[in-house]
């Protein structure tokens, strides 16, 4: 596999919008090394996704922490977004 030789872009250069809180979650949910990588279950208690996971209730966490811990931290990304 060939990658380019291409300057390095920060993240809040290519999603300037986003909070100090969301470009964490990403610098951590993007890590190449996996075990660098950060965990669906130390996601779910990020100060990100904390927020929504305590406004949802206590009635649906059980599920939504089900569903979102047999993902990928690829496919949690995408929920969060969602």
């Amino acid at each position: 596999m060939i990658f380019c030789n291409r300057p390095r872009k920060n993240l809040d250069e290519l999603v300037p919008d986003a909070s100090a809180d969301a470009l964490d979650l990403m610098k951590k949910l993007l890590q190449f090394n996996p075990d660098k990588r950060i965990t669906a279950e130390q996601a779910l208690k990020h100060p990100f996704v904390a927020r929504y996971v305590q406004s949802l209730g206590s009635y649906y966490m059980p599920m939504v922490q089900s569903k979102v811990m047999r993902k990928t931290n690829f496919d949690l990304l995408i929920v969060i977004a969602s």
